[in-house]
């Protein structure tokens, strides 16, 4: 049987609530190299940028392949504008200063509600201590916010 529009599936809306708090997670395309130094201190200072306007960070880490930020938009900011923001301005100049090609992000990204408490705290951790599970042996890690053990 040949599908229809009435019968392909399309994609549930992600779950938006005033005032939540936020697991955001997105990756860089596959065809790209990973991220230098210069180029996730540029991330970072893109989640830096408005925080405390637009959004409460609460954790975020920039790795080599992905980035992770917990936050909680500020009214009127949304997490929709707030992920566009730490997408979209990077992008731009990762291609201009970094001769990087698009797109440089997977399609899409995940993000979920985390529940105030016990999930949050382990949300937090897991962020934290990503740099070291990856590379235990790494020792300072300048691409992570709040620096663990803080």
């Amino acid at each position: 049987m040949t599908p229809t529009n009435a019968n392909v599936c399309k994609p549930l809306a992600r779950l938006r609530e005033t005032g939540a708090t936020y697991f955001i997670t997105w990756r860089i395309a596959p065809a790209q190299p990973p991220l230098g130094h210069e180029e996730r201190t540029l991330l970072a200072d893109s989640i830096r940028q408005f925080a405390g306007t637009r959004y409460d960070p609460h954790a975020w880490v920039v790795m080599d392949d992905h980035v992770h930020v917990i936050a909680s938009p500020i009214a009127p900011a949304t997490v929709d504008q707030a992920i566009y923001g730490w997408r979209s301005y990077p992008s731009s100049r990762l291609c201009k200063d970094f001769a990087r090609r698009p797109p440089i992000w997977q399609r899409g990204g995940y993000d979920r509600v985390v529940w105030a408490g016990g999930e949050l705290a382990e949300k937090v951790a897991y962020v934290v201590a990503n740099p070291w599970k990856r590379w235990p042996d790494c020792g300072e890690y300048p691409w992570v916010w709040p620096l663990e053990g803080a």
